[in-house]
């Protein structure tokens, strides 16, 4: 495994609810 790639999340501030969750590959990967 490589390091580990970025990640972000969106969360509902008002009921702290997660609203989606992704992943961001490193571009200098490529």
């Amino acid at each position: 495994m490589d390091s580990a790639p970025f990640l972000f999340m969106i969360r509902d501030t008002s009921t702290g609810r997660i609203l989606f969750i992704g992943r961001l590959n490193d571009p200098s990967e490529r």
